[in-house]
Protein backbone atom coordinates (compact mmCIF):
# COMPACT_ATOMS: atom_id res chain seq x y z
CA UNK A 1 0.00 0.00 0.00
CA UNK A 2 1.18 3.56 -0.70
CA UNK A 3 0.51 7.08 0.48
CA UNK A 4 0.53 6.12 4.18
CA UNK A 5 -0.17 9.04 6.45
CA UNK A 6 -0.77 9.70 10.13
CA UNK A 7 -3.53 12.21 9.44
CA UNK A 8 -7.14 10.96 9.65
CA UNK A 9 -8.43 9.17 6.58
CA UNK A 10 -11.82 10.90 6.89
CA UNK A 11 -12.73 14.01 8.91
CA UNK A 12 -16.15 15.61 9.12
CA UNK A 13 -16.56 18.77 11.15
CA UNK A 14 -20.01 20.24 11.88
CA UNK A 15 -21.51 18.77 8.70
CA UNK A 16 -25.20 19.43 8.01
CA UNK A 17 -27.32 18.75 4.96
CA UNK A 18 -30.96 19.06 3.95
CA UNK A 19 -32.85 19.07 0.69
CA UNK A 20 -34.79 22.06 1.98
CA UNK A 21 -34.67 24.20 5.13
CA UNK A 22 -37.66 22.43 6.66
CA UNK A 23 -36.28 18.87 6.49
CA UNK A 24 -32.68 18.39 7.58
CA UNK A 25 -31.20 14.99 6.72
CA UNK A 26 -27.98 15.46 8.72
CA UNK A 27 -27.26 17.86 11.56
CA UNK A 28 -23.92 18.83 13.13
CA UNK A 29 -22.01 15.64 12.27
CA UNK A 30 -18.52 15.34 13.73
CA UNK A 31 -16.74 12.13 12.74
CA UNK A 32 -13.19 10.96 12.09
CA UNK A 33 -11.60 7.70 10.97
CA UNK A 34 -7.93 6.84 11.30
CA UNK A 35 -5.85 4.41 9.28
CA UNK A 36 -6.78 0.80 10.05
CA UNK A 37 -10.14 1.60 11.67
CA UNK A 38 -13.10 -0.71 11.02
CA UNK A 39 -16.17 1.42 11.56
CA UNK A 40 -19.77 0.26 11.42
CA UNK A 41 -22.18 3.06 10.51
CA UNK A 42 -25.58 2.00 11.80
CA UNK A 43 -29.04 3.48 11.97
CA UNK A 44 -32.61 2.94 10.78
CA UNK A 45 -33.73 3.27 7.18
CA UNK A 46 -33.96 6.96 6.32
CA UNK A 47 -31.48 7.97 9.02
CA UNK A 48 -29.11 9.75 6.60
CA UNK A 49 -26.51 6.99 6.17
CA UNK A 50 -26.57 7.05 2.36
CA UNK A 51 -26.49 10.85 2.32
CA UNK A 52 -23.46 10.84 4.60
CA UNK A 53 -21.65 8.41 2.29
CA UNK A 54 -22.45 10.60 -0.74
CA UNK A 55 -20.94 13.57 1.11
CA UNK A 56 -17.81 11.55 1.91
CA UNK A 57 -17.50 10.57 -1.76
CA UNK A 58 -17.93 14.15 -2.95
CA UNK A 59 -21.20 13.38 -4.74
CA UNK A 60 -23.12 16.05 -2.84
CA UNK A 61 -21.90 19.08 -0.93
CA UNK A 62 -22.86 19.72 2.69
CA UNK A 63 -24.76 22.91 3.35
CA UNK A 64 -22.58 23.48 6.37
CA UNK A 65 -19.30 22.16 7.70
CA UNK A 66 -16.04 20.78 6.35
CA UNK A 67 -15.04 17.39 4.94
CA UNK A 68 -11.44 16.24 4.59
CA UNK A 69 -10.06 13.11 2.92
CA UNK A 70 -6.52 12.09 3.82
CA UNK A 71 -5.97 15.54 5.28
CA UNK A 72 -7.15 17.46 2.18
CA UNK A 73 -10.36 19.47 1.91
CA UNK A 74 -12.70 17.42 -0.28
CA UNK A 75 -13.10 20.28 -2.76
CA UNK A 76 -9.41 19.92 -3.71
CA UNK A 77 -9.12 16.11 -3.32
CA UNK A 78 -8.42 14.36 -6.61
CA UNK A 79 -6.84 10.98 -5.79
CA UNK A 80 -10.11 9.00 -5.79
CA UNK A 81 -8.32 5.71 -6.51
CA UNK A 82 -7.36 5.75 -2.81
CA UNK A 83 -11.04 5.03 -2.03
CA UNK A 84 -12.84 1.81 -2.98
CA UNK A 85 -16.63 1.79 -2.90
CA UNK A 86 -19.18 -1.02 -3.14
CA UNK A 87 -22.67 0.42 -3.49
CA UNK A 88 -25.86 -1.10 -2.19
CA UNK A 89 -27.01 -1.45 -5.81
CA UNK A 90 -24.25 -4.01 -6.45
CA UNK A 91 -26.42 -6.54 -4.64
CA UNK A 92 -29.14 -6.16 -7.29
CA UNK A 93 -26.78 -6.48 -10.26
CA UNK A 94 -28.29 -7.57 -13.58
CA UNK A 95 -27.25 -11.22 -13.71
CA UNK A 96 -27.80 -11.26 -17.48
CA UNK A 97 -24.97 -8.78 -18.06
CA UNK A 98 -22.49 -10.49 -20.45
CA UNK A 99 -19.21 -9.99 -18.58
CA UNK A 100 -16.75 -12.29 -16.84
CA UNK A 101 -15.45 -11.82 -13.32
CA UNK A 102 -12.14 -10.58 -14.79
CA UNK A 103 -13.94 -8.01 -16.98
CA UNK A 104 -16.09 -6.71 -14.13
CA UNK A 105 -13.09 -6.34 -11.82
CA UNK A 106 -11.12 -4.56 -14.56
CA UNK A 107 -13.67 -1.72 -14.58
CA UNK A 108 -12.39 -0.77 -11.13
CA UNK A 109 -9.25 0.57 -12.82
CA UNK A 110 -11.02 3.09 -15.06
CA UNK A 111 -10.72 5.85 -12.49
CA UNK A 112 -7.00 5.20 -12.09
CA UNK A 113 -5.93 4.67 -15.71
CA UNK A 114 -8.69 6.32 -17.75
CA UNK A 115 -11.63 4.85 -19.60
CA UNK A 116 -9.97 4.09 -22.94
CA UNK A 117 -6.45 3.07 -21.92
CA UNK A 118 -5.43 -0.44 -22.88
CA UNK A 119 -5.03 -2.90 -20.00
CA UNK A 120 -1.37 -3.92 -19.91
CA UNK A 121 0.50 -6.66 -18.07
CA UNK A 122 0.77 -4.59 -14.88
CA UNK A 123 -2.96 -3.94 -14.81
CA UNK A 124 -3.72 -7.62 -15.54
CA UNK A 125 -1.55 -8.55 -12.56
CA UNK A 126 -3.50 -6.15 -10.32
CA UNK A 127 -6.79 -7.64 -11.53
CA UNK A 128 -5.59 -11.20 -10.96
CA UNK A 129 -4.35 -10.29 -7.47
CA UNK A 130 -7.70 -8.70 -6.52
CA UNK A 131 -9.63 -11.74 -7.76
CA UNK A 132 -7.32 -14.12 -5.88
CA UNK A 133 -7.57 -12.03 -2.75
CA UNK A 134 -11.35 -12.52 -2.57
CA UNK A 135 -11.06 -16.25 -3.28
CA UNK A 136 -12.38 -16.31 -6.86
CA UNK A 137 -9.19 -17.21 -8.72
CA UNK A 138 -10.73 -20.29 -10.30
CA UNK A 139 -13.79 -18.34 -11.49
CA UNK A 140 -12.06 -15.41 -13.21
CA UNK A 141 -13.34 -16.41 -16.67
CA UNK A 142 -16.87 -17.25 -15.57
CA UNK A 143 -19.77 -15.01 -16.53
CA UNK A 144 -20.89 -13.06 -13.48
CA UNK A 145 -24.49 -14.09 -14.10
CA UNK A 146 -23.55 -17.70 -13.33
CA UNK A 147 -22.24 -16.88 -9.86
CA UNK A 148 -24.04 -17.18 -6.54
CA UNK A 149 -25.04 -14.04 -4.65
CA UNK A 150 -22.05 -14.38 -2.33
CA UNK A 151 -19.65 -14.85 -5.26
CA UNK A 152 -21.07 -11.79 -7.02
CA UNK A 153 -20.57 -9.84 -3.80
CA UNK A 154 -16.91 -10.91 -3.73
CA UNK A 155 -16.54 -9.86 -7.37
CA UNK A 156 -17.63 -6.31 -6.56
CA UNK A 157 -15.32 -6.21 -3.54
CA UNK A 158 -12.48 -7.25 -5.87
CA UNK A 159 -13.48 -4.45 -8.26
CA UNK A 160 -13.23 -1.99 -5.37
CA UNK A 161 -9.85 -3.40 -4.33
CA UNK A 162 -8.18 -3.50 -7.74
CA UNK A 163 -7.02 0.12 -7.58
CA UNK A 164 -5.30 -0.71 -4.25
CA UNK A 165 -7.32 1.73 -2.13
CA UNK A 166 -6.54 2.70 1.44
CA UNK A 167 -10.20 3.24 2.35
CA UNK A 168 -12.97 0.75 1.52
CA UNK A 169 -16.60 1.87 1.87
CA UNK A 170 -19.26 -0.87 1.84
CA UNK A 171 -22.91 0.18 1.69
CA UNK A 172 -25.27 -2.50 3.09
CA UNK A 173 -23.02 -5.29 1.75
CA UNK A 174 -24.88 -8.25 3.28
CA UNK A 175 -28.37 -7.41 2.00
CA UNK A 176 -29.73 -10.29 -0.07
CA UNK A 177 -27.10 -12.90 0.79
CA UNK A 178 -27.60 -16.01 2.89
CA UNK A 179 -26.16 -16.63 6.34
CA UNK A 180 -23.17 -18.62 5.07
CA UNK A 181 -22.27 -15.94 2.52
CA UNK A 182 -22.57 -13.32 5.26
CA UNK A 183 -20.17 -15.29 7.48
CA UNK A 184 -17.68 -15.64 4.62
CA UNK A 185 -18.03 -11.95 3.86
CA UNK A 186 -17.02 -10.92 7.38
CA UNK A 187 -14.14 -13.42 7.35
CA UNK A 188 -12.94 -11.84 4.10
CA UNK A 189 -13.24 -8.29 5.40
CA UNK A 190 -11.26 -9.15 8.52
CA UNK A 191 -8.59 -10.77 6.35
CA UNK A 192 -8.35 -7.65 4.18
CA UNK A 193 -8.12 -5.41 7.21
CA UNK A 194 -5.29 -7.45 8.74
CA UNK A 195 -3.33 -8.19 5.55
CA UNK A 196 -3.65 -4.80 3.84
CA UNK A 197 -4.05 -2.48 6.83
CA UNK A 198 -7.00 -1.05 4.95
CA UNK A 199 -9.49 1.32 6.62
CA UNK A 200 -13.06 0.05 6.32
CA UNK A 201 -16.39 1.83 6.66
CA UNK A 202 -19.33 -0.60 6.64
CA UNK A 203 -22.86 0.81 6.42
CA UNK A 204 -25.72 -1.26 7.82
CA UNK A 205 -29.13 -1.05 9.46
CA UNK A 206 -28.60 -4.53 10.96
CA UNK A 207 -27.02 -3.50 14.24
CA UNK A 208 -27.07 -6.96 15.83
CA UNK A 209 -25.21 -8.49 12.90
CA UNK A 210 -22.20 -6.18 12.89
CA UNK A 211 -21.55 -4.87 16.41
CA UNK A 212 -19.39 -7.88 17.24
CA UNK A 213 -17.51 -7.60 13.92
CA UNK A 214 -16.39 -3.97 13.80
CA UNK A 215 -13.93 -2.17 16.08
CA UNK A 216 -15.91 1.10 16.19
CA UNK A 217 -19.55 2.08 15.82
CA UNK A 218 -21.18 5.30 14.69
CA UNK A 219 -24.93 5.41 15.36
CA UNK A 220 -26.76 7.87 13.13
CA UNK A 221 -30.31 9.09 12.88
CA UNK A 222 -30.00 12.57 11.41
CA UNK A 223 -27.68 13.36 14.34
CA UNK A 224 -24.76 11.27 15.53
CA UNK A 225 -25.80 9.61 18.79
CA UNK A 226 -22.62 7.62 19.33
CA UNK A 227 -19.15 7.33 17.82
CA UNK A 228 -16.61 5.18 19.59
CA UNK A 229 -15.43 1.71 20.59
CA UNK A 230 -17.81 -1.11 19.64
CA UNK A 231 -17.47 -2.79 23.05
CA UNK A 232 -18.55 0.40 24.81
CA UNK A 233 -21.42 0.69 22.35
CA UNK A 234 -22.63 -2.83 23.20
CA UNK A 235 -22.63 -1.98 26.92
CA UNK A 236 -24.67 1.19 26.33
CA UNK A 237 -26.68 0.18 23.28
CA UNK A 238 -30.11 0.14 24.90
CA UNK A 239 -29.80 3.77 25.97
CA UNK A 240 -28.08 4.89 22.76
CA UNK A 241 -30.56 3.22 20.43
CA UNK A 242 -33.58 4.32 22.43
CA UNK A 243 -32.37 7.91 22.05
CA UNK A 244 -31.53 7.48 18.37
CA UNK A 245 -34.72 5.64 17.40
CA UNK A 246 -37.01 7.54 19.74
CA UNK A 247 -38.36 4.38 21.36
CA UNK A 248 -37.19 1.44 23.43
CA UNK A 249 -35.12 -0.94 21.30
CA UNK A 250 -34.17 -4.57 21.87
CA UNK A 251 -31.17 -5.93 19.94
CA UNK A 252 -31.11 -9.42 18.49
CA UNK A 253 -27.52 -10.69 18.25
CA UNK A 254 -26.75 -12.87 15.22
CA UNK A 255 -24.53 -15.87 15.94
CA UNK A 256 -24.09 -17.54 12.57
Amino acid sequence: MTHRTQTPVIELHDVSFGYDSASMVLEDIHLAMNQGDFLGLVGPNGSGKSTLIKIMLGLIKPQQGEVKLFGKPIRSFRDWSRIGYVSQKANSFNTGFPATVFEVVSTGLFGKMGLFKWIGNQEKEWIDQAIERVGLGDLAKRNIGRLSGGQQQRTFIARALVSQPELLILDEPTVGVDAESERRFFDLIEKLRVELGITILLVSHDIGAITNKVSQVACLNRKLYYHGDSRDFVHQQTQILSAAYGQEVRILQHTH
